[in-house]
């Protein structure tokens, strides 16, 4: 696991990420100023400006279009608990799925731990996802013919990791981290959706990735289980994860480190100082008496 840097070196840093998705509707005949004027896609300055930043394999042509992201520059820290608020369709997911190496930038750079993820094939990707990210989505994604535990192992056995008994042990041990070693043996489908949603978080942990990305966590729970989820959150940050969730819920946003807009493909609050957000990770991990968070929750420590 990657401690706390405190060299102040950003574990994420976005450089001007554009995401731009074909629009069927602009036909490849036309000119470029033609559609501008429509108002499809970019303006003809901002076309021929960003055209010298494009990958050798785009053209203008791909300029036109929905613009998800626009330009984007971002820096997360170690340690730093992120929430990133927005409306649907304002660029959440789009933001998530350059992170994860999903879908790849128009434009500009995504760097994660110093590997440029936005110049990965897709066999590097896959590598690289899977021993440094653990991803959280909305609908859980649980493999539905396979036992809660190896579900949790999954990520292991891909990744080349898998070693029977100690495989075992260790998916044992996240699932009683998140209280759910009982039900270990069972289906997805007889647990609750919160239950699978702490299966998930199991899951993510399971090649013990420094990176947390969680898509609207709890979009689909209700708020006590919500909060549950909100717990585990922090206590992963206690131990010098790091996470970045997507978010409709203000309430959870109002208690993270920092918090993050995304309009209309634009973020906004990104540029706070970086000592500021680290102070505040562990500032808002303190309980009301000044012990951590931990103790607080009840849940059994994190190795």
């Amino acid at each position: 696991m990657t401690a706390n840097n405190e060299s102040g070196e950003a574990l994420i840093r976005l450089r001007g990420v554009v995401k731009i998705y074909a629009d069927k509707g602009v036909h490849a005949g036309k000119s470029i100023q033609a559609e501008a004027r429509r108002g499809v896609g970019l303006n003809v300055g901002a076309i021929h400006e960003l055209s010298q930043q494009l990958p050798s394999n785009i053209s203008t042509r791909d300029l036109h279009g929905v613009r998800a992201l626009k330009g984007v520059n971002l820096d997360v820290y170690p340690g730093e608990f992120v929430a990133i608020l927005g409306k649907s369709g304002a660029g959440k997911t789009t933001l998530v799925n350059m992170l994860t190496g999903v879908d790849r930038p128009t434009a500009g750079e995504v760097w994660v731990e110093g590997v440029p993820v936005h110049a990965l094939n897709d066999a590097q990707l896959a590598a690289w996802r899977g021993r440094n990210l653990g991803i959280v989505y909305q609908s859980f994604y649980l493999m539905p013919t396979l036992s809660v535990l190896d579900n949790v192992m999954l990520p292991i056995d891909f990744c080349g990791f898998y070693r029977p008994r100690l495989s075992r042990e260790h998916a044992l041990d996240l699932l009683r981290q998140v209280e759910l070693e009982e039900h270990a043996g069972k289906l997805p489908s007889a647990i609750s959706g919160g239950q699978q949603q702490r299966v998930a978080i199991a899951r993510a942990l399971a090649n013990d990735p420094p990176l947390i990305v969680a898509d609207e966590p709890t979009g689909r729970l209700d708020s006590t289980t919500a909060e549950t989820i909100f717990k585990i959150f922090l206590q992963l940050i206690e131990h010098r994860k790091t996470i970045l969730m997507v978010t409709h819920d203000q309430g959870l946003a109002q208690r993270v480190s920092r918090q993050l807009s995304i309009v209309d493909g634009e973020i906004f609050g990104a540029d706070e100082d970086e000592t500021s957000q680290v102070s505040k990770t562990f500032e808002v991990l303190r309980t009301p008496d000044g012990g951590s968070s931990s103790a607080h929750y009840g849940y059994e420590e994190f190795d």
